[in-house]
């Protein structure tokens, strides 16, 4: 490979970055050496802020190692919101100085270094990246990524939401990160949402644009949900997993519906640790979904990174917006902090970390 120009960047920055499998405090707040350009087609970016998903909780703790394995060494994190310090010869649509926001494209971040850290590589031509709209913020940017993507996927790609006159969509888990665009993204397409959280979480889910709450907490409300609703709805987002909602919900489908899991027939799949027996099970059981099930069921295995486009669009028209609570928004050395608060499955919205 020939040598590529590198820019006049610091020699060193601070990241978060982990040595070895375990629980939050291996989360470490060191220097480490700042990323350069590998390829003509690559950008660096001086992070402003980067979303905290539950994968990087389940990587972390090494529950997703048969998976993701990784090399220690290693900065988690993928979400980025930041500006261009420099950019390849053959980066032809962004420049230097643009703030632009999106997602790596590899689960594990390419060469152990993602964007829990002050600089990081980002490959334009594979990640999914967008200018940032400048009625955004650097938190509200950096908080999309992986969950408005996912949402992303299971409505207008699997659901086909664009295709659909007056839509109903159920969104199970609608007060979480993917849930909080889901509805969002929903709405923007002129769909009725019913949003499955928990009664507490019911007003955020209807300022997030629900047109109903189920709270999955009240005895039976969902089964006679199910009942009244039988062969009415388009789409079920299903943000939570495991086979309940399935066996519930999926008979309020339309012959022509669609059930779409960004998790699977394990529910929170990943907080406890992946084993081969769990991986079959999660195999056989998603072959089964859609073999032998009534309605039409899929995974989300891969996300739109060519839609950021559009996505970028939705969010400079205000019709979706960044849930983040300021109590959810930590400096980069608090990492730990963050990583408690998604591992309890308690955060509402997004969790952000930002470096300036």
């Amino acid at each position: 490979m020939a040598s590529i120009p590198q820019p006049d960047l610091p020699a060193t920055m601070r990241v978060l970055q982990i040595s070895g499998y375990g629980d939050c405090d291996v989360l470490q707040y060191v220097e480490a050496q700042a990323p350069r350009l590998l390829y003509p087609t690559d950008i660096i970016i001086r992070v402003h802020a980067a979303g905290v998903n539950p994968v990087e909780d389940k990587a972390r703790q090494g529950n997703m190692a048969l998976l993701m394995k990784l090399t220690f060494p290693y900065v988690l994190g993928r979400d980025f919101c930041g500006t261009i310090v420099s950019k390849g010869d053959e980066v032809k649509d962004f420049n230097i100085g643009d703030e632009v926001f999106g997602t790596l494209p590899d689960p594990s971040g390419e060469n152990g270094c993602g964007t829990y850290a002050e600089y990081a590589r980002v490959p334009a031509t594979k990640a999914g990246i967008a200018v940032k709209p400048t009625n955004v913020s650097a938190v509200e940017a950096g908080a999309a990524g992986i969950a408005v993507f996912t949402a992303w996927r299971g409505i207008v790609h699997h659901g086909k939401v664009k295709t659909l006159s007056s839509p109903k969509v159920i969104f199970i888990g609608a007060s979480g990160g993917v849930g909080s665009y889901g509805v969002q993204i929903a709405k923007a397409f002129g769909a009725y949402v019913i949003a499955v959280c928990s009664g507490k979480n019911a007003e955020l889910a209807k300022k997030l644009g629900a047109d109903q709450v189920l709270d999955y907490t009240v005895e039976n409300s969902i089964r006679e949900f199910s009942i009244q609703e039988k062969d009415t709805v388009d789409i079920i987002f299903d943000a939570v997993g495991g086979d309940d909602y399935w066996n519930l919900l999926s008979p309020t489908l339309k012959p022509s519906g669609v059930y779409t899991s960004a998790v699977g027939p394990i529910a929170h799949g990943g907080s406890q640790r992946v084993g081969f027996m769990d991986i079959a099970k999660t195999l056989s059981s998603i072959a089964g979904y859609k073999m032998f099930g009534s309605r039409k069921y899929q995974y989300i295995y891969s996300l739109p990174y060519e839609d950021m486009p559009e996505i970028a669009k939705l969010f400079e028209e205000g019709k979706i917006k960044s849930y983040v609570p300021e109590d959810q928004i930590f400096p980069l050395k608090d990492g730990a902090k963050a990583h408690k608060l998604i591992a309890s499955h308690h955060a509402k919205g997004k969790v952000v970390l930002v470096m300036d």
